[in-house]
């Protein structure tokens, strides 16, 4: 049975992992910031988005609730709720130096696309984030992705997809995205602090 992922190397080689094969790099279409690696379809609103910040000035527990809250402050959301907020075991990140440490969260968030109306327009996004914190070089690595769960009617979404209440797969699709993530070349962060 052929895979339904396929290996990525980000950041110009320095991290890889596999995403599934039906998201596209975005930064072949658009302009992506340095610090981020994109990568979307065009049938469902789907996006994963790997991201490299200085470690924020959080706990470690509270890093991806952290990241979470600053993602809907990006995406202007109405309103968000998180539903779960636990550490990821080292099992579910065998490539990651014994170091690393990992936090997720999966939550909803109203958000409405490009400037449609908040009130009408909003869709209901279930968001999964992972904080991979590199103490020693003072980094946080995060990683997302959305699943748009409703779409509202009036929202420029309804006419080219549905939404998809299924989030087996996405949330499957994300935890193998983090089973085969892998620094390869820690000088992507600079020297240890």
């Amino acid at each position: 049975m052929a895979s339904r992922y396929f290996e990525q190397r980000l950041f110009g080689g320095h991290i890889e992992c596999e995403v599934p094969k039906e998201f596209e790099n975005v930064s072949e279409y658009r302009p992506v910031p340095d610090h981020q690696e994109v990568f979307a379809t065009d049938t469902n609103d789907q996006s994963i988005i790997f991201e490299i910040f200085d470690k924020a000035d959080i706990s470690d527990r509270e890093s991806a609730r952290y990241h979470f809250d600053e993602l809907a402050v990006m995406n202007k959301a109405s309103s968000k709720e998180i539903i779960t907020d636990e550490p990821i075991p080292d099992e579910s990140v065998p490539d990651l130096p014994s170091t690393a440490v990992c936090h997720m969260v999966a939550g909803t968030q109203m958000v409405s696309k490009y400037n449609e109306s908040v009130d009408k327009a909003a869709n209901c996004v279930l968001i999964y984030v992972a904080v991979i914190r590199l103490h020693e070089f003072h980094t946080d690595i995060v990683i997302s992705m959305n699943h748009p769960m409703i779409i509202s009617p009036e929202s420029s979404s309804s006419k080219a997809m549905e939404a998809d209440t299924n989030t087996k797969v996405s949330l499957a699709s994300f935890k193998h995205i983090l089973e085969t993530f892998k620094i390869a070349d820690f000088r992507l962060f600079g020297n240890p602090y």
